[in-house]
């Protein structure tokens, strides 16, 4: 196998269009979005890289992390995260620690 960089998605769909590669990665999010302009195109459902979002919080400030551990756990369990995730549309993303 040999690794080709491209500078942009679309620029590694061509190549996969013309047969000059085999395999396309990409963030999944972007694949979803942009296999749906290559027929017979799949993403595979396991993954090479994920991407984790962080909140941050002063050193000193345990009230404040304890405060936003709980929203974020609550967001988690009541779904306010998928929500919103659904709700802007972005496809091939989950919520950490949900199954698939």
């Amino acid at each position: 196998a040999e690794l080709q960089a491209v500078e942009t998605i679309p620029a590694g769909l061509d190549l996969l269009r013309a047969g000059k590669v085999d395999v396309l990665a990409a963030p999944r999010p972007a694949l979803v979005q942009f296999s749906a302009r290559l027929p017979g195109s799949r993403v595979v459902d396991d993954r090479f890289h994920v991407a984790f979002a962080g909140i941050a919080v002063p050193k000193g400030q345990s009230a404040r992390l304890s405060y936003v551990n709980e929203f974020v756990q609550d967001a988690v369990a009541t779904g306010l995260i998928q929500h919103a995730i659904e709700r802007v549309g972005v496809r091939g993303v989950q919520v950490a620690g949900r199954a698939k």
